[in-house]
């Protein structure tokens, strides 16, 4: 079984109405072969979950606005539909994050490091995410991580 952890800009792409997008197009045929493969769990860290949310709830600018509404609805349904496994904060995971804040302080976002620290702690084969940044940072041997892109997502998992 092959585990894949997934950057919150996945699920943006797979609830955004723009399918002339090729990243939107990517992410949604990701989402969904991923979803029926019999040997890849999709797998969620909790920091992708929060990340996504709040985003989602702080973009819009007034608290009324029914695309934010429709957005949180969309996402909800997506995360319904899906066979996913979250990965929940643990002594591990803040240990691998903590170490990471030291580590690459100034050139990873909070978040993505978060995100790392997660995919590393809970022995993820895979990281997809659209971070350049994030797609740079070398895993050590230790782990058997490997981040890819959207792009290059499917071919490197063996979809």
């Amino acid at each position: 079984m092959k585990h894949v952890a997934v950057d919150s800009d996945i699920f943006f792409f797979s609830v955004s109405q723009d399918k002339r997008d090729r990243n939107v197009r990517l992410a949604s045929s990701l989402l969904e072969h991923i979803d029926n493969h019999p040997y890849i769990e999709l797998c969620v860290p909790f920091s992708v979950l929060a990340e996504t949310v709040f985003k989602t709830i702080t973009t819009e600018k007034e608290s009324r606005d029914p695309q934010k509404r429709e957005r949180i609805s969309a996402l909800i349904e997506l995360w319904r539909k899906l066979k996913i496994r979250f990965l929940l904060p643990s002594d591990e995971a803040a240990e691998i994050c903590w170490n990471l804040v030291e580590e690459c302080q100034g050139r990873l976002q909070p978040a993505d490091r978060t995100h790392l620290g997660y995919s590393l702690a809970y022995g993820m084969d895979f990281l997809i995410t659209t971070d350049k940044i994030l797609r740079h940072y070398l895993v050590p041997d230790s782990f058997r991580l490997k981040i890819v892109s959207l792009r290059e997502a499917r071919e490197t998992i063996g979809l």
